[in-house]
């Protein structure tokens, strides 16, 4: 409703709303991708275990081997019902991510949406495995049950940072800092470093002497290094009782990018070198460049935000609001069963009225702009400028045409993480000469347009650098322009035009009765009888 109210009111598309034109449908099937650890949070299955029957199975299935295998039985508590500890380590946060990406696949195939191929981000890999039918449900869960225990406790704790960085830059560091190593490499400039707590923060230190932006990852290990090497035999043994099937989907190779064609098996040794060995994400994203749509599974939008940036005109759709997912699928040319959809929403089928309209449309223009207050201006024309460049940096730092970067969506709806704010944040503050902080843009400036405000505000205006022509044109009025587009009634205005509606029914037959009244009359008078 929330949508809809924003929607009818002339709001801007943003989280409330999703618009585009479905040409048909075409039937692209999407390449699904699978976030690595990072991102979950209690309670982050809750809403669609709740909505939909079949992501409940799934996770109630994932539950009781979870129960097997650790002897636990808060699985379902805390990744549905809300309960435990905000920051899950490692034994938790593995298996807990492939439940919950298992489900919301399941959940893809029930509407009738299957993948063309799959790719997984570390961790990520199994549930792809999985739904690429390489590993049952139950064997694939013991396996990251065991793969996350054994990281646990077998290894020693570690750290990761993300740098932003090339990778000349990232030689310098590992060569800097004894016991760094390269984790992931998830673009041309986008790093991730692992090593011991000392080692990581030795890292941050050199990177922010430079100026250079990085973000501490929210792990407890140091994945894909040699942190791991002691957990990594007992590992290969659990993964030895587990018989693989071949694909039968396309498993693109988080390790290299290697395309693994219907047929192929992964074994205990290929699950011990994905374990241990860097991740190349960026190749993944190199071999999908030509993917028309991509589908991301997890709690988050990482690797939404990943593809932006390496393919600025990929479509690249999270589940994590799954609604908006459904209709970007949708407008993507994606057939998405509706009947299955609905099942189990508690709707009812609502009989359409057998009045026989006219067949005329009365749109209403739009709603009158309200003013603001009055301001100079010289402070309206600093206050656009800013946030023009606001747009244009936001589109170009979150990987968004132009087109796509309205001033009122918030840059989380726009699908930014704090590693790509950190980016634009810096070079705001470098061409405006004033200072934002991470936690102003996040709660108080969340727009372009809020962002844009906040600068304008700061910047002293004889400071604050404006392009104006060199001879100002005079302003010419301009009516407003005739338009055939249809404007939308307010649910206020359809309440009021519905009462005048119902007036006009009831005065209608109210004269009705006065016809009947008097006809009798009328005839009595023609025949010469007495009507009473």
């Amino acid at each position: 409703m929330a949508g809809l109210e924003a929607f009818l009111s002339g709001g801007p598309a943003g989280e409330a709303y999703t618009t585009g034109v479905a040409e048909g449908v075409r039937d692209p099937a999407p390449v699904f991708l699978f976030s690595g650890q990072g991102g979950g949070h209690p309670g982050m299955g809750a809403g669609l275990a709740a909505r939909f029957p079949v992501v409940a199975e799934v996770l109630e299935s994932c539950a009781r081997v979870y129960a097997q295998e650790t002897g636990r039985d808060d699985f379902l508590g805390r990744i549905v019902g809300g309960r435990g500890p905000a920051r899950w380590d490692t034994a938790f946060a593995q298996p807990a991510l492939f439940a919950l990406q298992l489900a919301q696949a399941r959940l893809w195939e029930r509407l009738g949406v299957t993948p063309a191929r799959v790719a997984g981000h570390s961790v990520g890999a199994y549930a792809a495995l999985c739904v690429a039918g390489a590993l049952d449900t139950e064997d694939a869960m013991r396996l990251v049950c065991g793969r996350g225990r054994l990281m646990q406790e077998r290894s020693a704790p570690g750290a990761m940072v993300s740098a932003f960085v090339p990778r000349a830059r990232v030689r310098e560091l590992l060569a800097a800092v004894p016991g760094l190593e390269l984790a992931v490499v998830n673009g041309a400039t986008h790093h991730v470093l692992g090593g011991s707590p000392e080692a990581v923060d030795a890292a941050r230190t050199l990177l922010a002497a430079r100026g250079e932006a990085y973000e501490v990852l929210a792990v407890d290990r140091a994945f894909h290094t040699a942190l791991l090497d002691p957990a990594l035999e007992e590992f290969r043994l659990l993964a030895e009782k587990t018989e693989p099937h071949p694909l039968h989907t396309e498993f693109v190779d988080g390790i290299d990018g290697t395309v693994r064609p219907a047929g192929w098996r992964p074994d205990a040794a290929y699950l011990v070198a994905q374990a241990r060995r860097t991740a190349d994400f960026a190749a993944v994203l190199g071999e999908l460049g030509p993917s028309p749509l991509l589908l991301e599974l997890g709690p988050s939008a990482v690797l939404t935000g990943l593809v932006r940036r390496a393919s600025p005109d990929a479509v690249c759709v999270p589940t994590r609001d799954w609604e908006r997912a459904v209709a970007a699928l949708h407008c993507a040319g994606a057939g998405v069963d509706w009947a299955a959809l609905l099942d189990g929403c508690g709707g009812r089928r609502v009989r359409l009225p057998t009045y026989p309209f006219q067949r005329r449309s009365h749109w209403r223009g739009p709603a009158p702009y309200a003013h603001p207050s009055p301001r100079s201006t010289e402070d309206r024309m600093t206050e656009q400028a800013v946030l023009e460049r606001v747009l244009e940096l936001t589109a170009r730092h979150l990987g968004h045409r132009p087109d796509e970067v309205s001033a009122d969506r918030t840059f989380v709806g726009l699908g930014a993480d704090s590693l790509q704010l950190i980016g634009m944040v810096r070079q705001l503050e470098s061409e405006f000469g004033t200072e934002i902080s991470m936690r102003e843009v996040l709660e108080e400036a969340g727009t372009p347009r809020l962002t844009a405000a906040l600068i304008a505000g700061r910047a002293v205006p004889a400071t604050v650098s404006v392009p104006v022509p060199a001879v100002a044109p005079e302003a010419a009025a301009v009516a407003a322009p005739v338009t055939d587009e249809p404007g939308y009634a307010t649910q206020a205005e359809v309440a009021v035009l519905s009462e005048q509606i119902r007036q006009l029914a009831e005065n209608q037959a109210a004269m009705l009765t006065q016809l009947s009244d008097a006809v009798p009359l009328l005839t009595a008078r023609t025949t010469g009888t007495d009507a009473r």
